[in-house]
């Protein structure tokens, strides 16, 4: 029998699906090409994204290194600076401004403290004596005390103070010229003026044998030359220096979680001034890893997927003319499990619609031409809609990611359903750690803030819409912030209220200029004393107050003699302090109930209310005179000057303000002319006297 021939209807719906069958192979082909395309990106939107948060982690490590270090160097300048205060310091005074430093609480890293004094060869038996019978802060002295390593020396460097002294004490007496290694030190230090370092050093006190480091600060006489070598080895008479472990000099620089997430290791390299011996990484110069620090354990495992990136940074810290290295390494909590397996999603997700699609496509292979030509409309239709829905989705989340406020969205059971990246940064949260918590979770030390907001929030969901307010919240770190919030309401598809989507609007900075000018408005910007204005207005409140209760009050104008000169030889830089030393001196003259003010240049003005007797004007005069006199330390040196003033009371000496004001000045005037550094009361004689020159 022959084959029944094929009808051309059915051989047109036989080509139709022999073609929609093509179709739906090359539609799963392009589908796969996307997925892995998009797979792709995402991966380099994650490396892109992750080394900027490295590279911004790195130089808030760096920046935070070399304020502590910057900050214990302080210390040694602070404690330089005692000895160059004071012809001769105590060990007792020693002791004292040691224990003021807080060193376990401000400081911590710090073991020891020493100060070593440079003495010859014919004063050395003076000077055990002396330390032998020093009972200043050990009752029994010293009487074992000798300079070692014994043996005759043309001059010796000796600790003299040690702070602590329990655990310390074989330190005292040791001469720091007594071996070539420390001479070597010595030398370096004094010839340089400079803080110097030492390389890594095992500290007795510390039994887990951490490694540690020392400084060291010349101590040279006061108000003489120090600009060559020469003569700071001539000048040369003590130095100071301080013993540290690295781990807890390290404490409190870097967070816990930064340091589950980055490795950090500090190697010594050498000085600086010889480029040449400067030495790479190795484990002899190790003198940090953050590994023992944490409380927690880590992967310790270095960030090395080479389809995301490798994170690492070597940067250089000046610590005492030593170079030290920061290595930073991106542990695999660096970038969360949920970003390294993304680029994987996309990939899965794009195969796995794909081949939905393919299979939605084959089997509508078997139907008639018009359904398949439906079902691709209606497919078509979808993608497009799909697309452009993810588009929009996509420009609007970039649009809030971008925005430099940070946004946040609630859900109408109180809980976060999303932020920004400045939402972020301004409270310092992760979102995957924050998403699903309420505001009382994110003001959790002040509870009152949490419930204000939350109130605000009812009021939204009780009647929908919009909201603006002015208010003062605190973020995790401490920081009070005076805010501006702006809320709405969003809705279901229903209607009904979904939720509400807020801004924040930091106004702090503002609120800091409004009241810097306020304040610059009625108070002296160098003295912090109130200025001509605001001593008016003051003047005004008070002279209506002595005219209603009839009580006397005294105006004591006050004018420096000789500042001119200090102005004019050391510069205004150095008038400037003295103004400001002695709008102090003067505070500290008067009750909490009188007033100083400077009128500008070197004249200040007094107002005393309320005088207790006749003779009070006399003893405040005489005390401003005499604290005026003191000297003034300026670039090592003491200065004098002192001051002329002129007083007049109410209401023997005028009626009215400007009245009182002009004859204290005239007053003042009088006293200059008498040789200066007294005080005037105002009389009529002198405002004849003063018409007349």
């Amino acid at each position: 029998m022959n084959p029944v021939p094929a009808s051309p209807g059915m051989q047109s719906k036989l080509t139709d699906i022999i073609g929609h069958a093509a179709t739906a192979f090359v539609v799963l082909a392009i589908g796969v090409v996307l997925s892995a395309a998009a797979a792709y990106w995402t991966a380099h939107q994650v490396t892109r994204e992750a080394k900027s948060k490295f590279d911004v982690a790195v130089a808030d490590a760096h920046d935070a290194i070399e304020t502590r270090i910057q900050a214990y160097s302080e210390v040694l300048l602070g404690i330089r600076g005692l000895f160059l205060v004071s012809d001769s310091v105590s060990r007792d005074q020693f002791r004292g401004y040691i224990g003021n430093l807080d060193l376990n609480r401000r400081y911590p890293g710090i073991q020891v403290i020493h100060y070593s004094q440079r003495i010859t060869a014919s004063q050395k038996h003076a000077f055990e004596t002396k330390v032998r019978n020093d009972t200043s802060v050990a009752p029994g002295g010293y009487p074992d005390f000798r300079i070692k390593p014994p043996g005759e020396r043309p001059e010796y460097v000796v600790v003299q103070y040690v702070e602590p002294m329990a655990g310390n004490e074989s330190a005292l007496g040791l001469d720091l010229g007594g071996d070539a290694v420390r001479l070597t030190a010595l030398e370096r230090t004094r010839d340089s003026g400079q803080i110097t370092a030492s390389g890594s050093i095992a500290l007795a006190l510390d039994p887990r044998r951490h490694p540690g480091f020392a400084m060291r600060l010349p101590v040279y006489r006061k108000g003489v030359p120090l600009a060559t070598v020469a003569q700071r080895r001539e000048v040369f008479t003590g130095m100071v220096s301080a013993s540290f472990i690295v781990i807890d000099l390290m404490r409190g620089v870097l967070s816990e979680q930064f340091l589950q997430n980055i490795h950090v290791r500090i190697h010594d390299a050498g000085f600086l001034d010889d480029p040449s011996r400067l030495q790479p990484p190795a484990a002899e110069n190790l003198m940090f890893d953050s590994d023992r620090m944490l409380s927690a354990p880590s992967s310790r495992q270095a960030l090395s997927d080479a389809k995301l990136v490798s994170l690492t940074s070597i940067s250089a810290v000046e610590v005492g003319g030593r170079r030290w290295n920061v290595s930073l390494s991106a542990r695999q909590e660096f970038i969360a499990a949920s970003d390294r397996s993304l680029p994987w999603l996309v990939m899965f997700g794009g195969v796995a619609i794909s081949l939905l699609l393919f299979g939605l496509i084959r089997s509508l292979a078997t139907a008639s031409g018009r359904a398949v030509m439906l079902a691709a409309t209606i497919t078509e239709d979808l993608r497009r809609s799909e697309a452009s829905l993810v588009e929009a989705q996509r420009m609007t989340q970039e649009l809030i990611e971008a925005l430099p406020n940070p946004i946040y969205f609630k859900g109408t059971d109180g809980r976060y359903l999303g932020v920004n990246k400045a939402w972020e940064k301004y409270f310092g949260l992760p979102r995957d750690q924050f998403i699903g918590k309420t505001v009382h979770d994110l003001y959790r030390n002040d509870p009152k803030i949490a419930e204000r907001l939350h109130a605000d929030d009812q009021l939204l969901w009780d009647r929908a819409g919009t909201t603006v307010y002015e208010t003062v919240i605190t973020t995790p770190d401490g920081r009070h912030h005076d805010a501006v919030f702006y809320k709405a309401t969003f809705a279901h598809a229903d209607g009904s209220v979904a939720g509400l989507i807020g801004t924040i609007i930091d106004i702090t900075e503002r609120k800091l200029a409004e009241e810097r000018v306020r304040h610059l408005a009625q108070y002296d910007e160098l003295t912090g004393l109130s200025n001509r204005n605001m001593f008016n207005q003051q003047l005004a409140r008070a002279f209506a107050q002595a005219r209603r209760h009839a009580r006397p009050l005294a105006i004591l104008f006050i004018d420096l003699d000789g500042f001119k000169n200090i102005n004019d030889t050391l510069g205004h830089q150095a008038g400037d302090h003295v103004l400001k030393e002695v709008a102090v001196r003067l505070r500290d003259c008067l009750r909490e109930s009188d007033t100083v003010g400077r009128l500008g240049g070197d004249e200040f003005v007094v107002l005393i209310e309320e005088l207790p007797h006749s003779g009070h004007i006399t003893v405040v005069a005489q005390k401003i005179l005499a604290a005026v006199a003191k000297p003034f330390i300026l670039q090592e040196q003491e200065f004098h000057i002192t001051a002329s003033i002129g007083i007049s009371t109410y209401p023997d000496d005028g009626e009215d303000m400007q009245g009182l004001l002009k004859n204290a000045d005239i007053a003042m005037y009088r006293a200059k002319e008498r040789g200066k550094n007294n005080y005037q009361f105002y009389s009529a004689q002198n405002t004849v006297h003063s018409l007349e020159r």
